[in-house]
């Protein structure tokens, strides 16, 4: 409304087609601004084709923590939208990686999508009926690990007393929450066994030992940081390719 009365005021000036030119010029940069993000819903027939293709897509569950450990769908990230970080964490996915998003029917993951939208997610994608269609098709989900199996590291103390050591030691500092970090799960499992002759890993979830988040200042994940005799001797932040990763491990063991 604004717009439209200053330009009927000024209309009459002797700049009026410029004028004209620049306040739709602002209209048509707020629409795109507003249009950025392609949002769609998925069933669970055309998710399962997804994955079964191999699509590169990011899945994100926005229950709430007990939900999700009453079982989830493969490789879901949890973050739950109804805490006042969900942004925060959010921040942390890909915004040019397509996401699907779900929840118990589909009503949160629809605020969920409505907030990643206004953050510039690319495309995004609501699960029609959420996980509780997705379960009534018989579609597969799993429940998380308990917490000491799902993280490599055994405890604090082999760490501290690993990097000491003379063998090459990985810490992969990385969230439950980060999309980055579950890309990387994968080929950083691999090579605890590919490369156990040469590197000693460590999976550290951050949002659990928190204390070594800290004495290493981790302010953005993934972190990679390889240690020998107690020292420091490569660090890198954000997202690696396995064969980066296999690089770097070779160069330094």
């Amino acid at each position: 409304m604004i717009l439209i009365n200053s330009f009927n005021n000024l209309k009459t000036t002797k700049f009026a087609p410029l004028m004209k030119f620049i306040y739709l010029s602002i209209i048509l940069l707020l629409a795109n601004c507003q249009n950025s993000s392609q949002v769609q819903n998925i069933t669970s027939e055309q998710f399962t084709e997804k994955i079964n293709a191999g699509t590169n897509i990011q899945i994100l569950d926005v229950r709430t923590e007990e939900e999700y450990n009453s079982g989830h769908i493969l490789n879901a990230i949890h973050i739950d939208v109804n805490q006042d970080n969900f942004e925060a964490k959010v921040g942390q996915l890909y915004k040019d990686v397509p996401t699907v998003v779900y929840c118990h029917s589909g009503s949160r993951s629809q605020t969920a999508i409505d907030l990643m939208s206004k953050m510039g997610f690319k495309e995004l994608n609501n699960l029609e009926g959420g996980i509780m269609v997705w379960k009534r098709n018989n579609f597969p989900v799993t429940a998380p690990s308990s917490p000491k199996e799902k993280y490599i590291g055994d405890d604090i103390s082999t760490f501290k007393e690993a990097i000491k050591g003379s063998k090459l030691v990985m810490a992969d500092f990385n969230a439950e929450w980060c999309g980055p970090c579950k890309m990387m799960k994968p080929y950083i499992d691999l090579f605890k066994e590919t490369k156990k002759d040469d590197v000693t890993i460590y999976a550290i979830d951050t949002d659990v030992h928190q204390e070594l988040g800290q004495e290493y200042k981790i302010n953005s994940l993934p972190t990679i940081i390889l240690f020998k005799n107690n020292e420091i001797v490569y660090q890198n932040i954000g997202y690696m390719t396995k064969e980066d990763l296999e690089s770097v491990i070779n160069q330094y063991k």
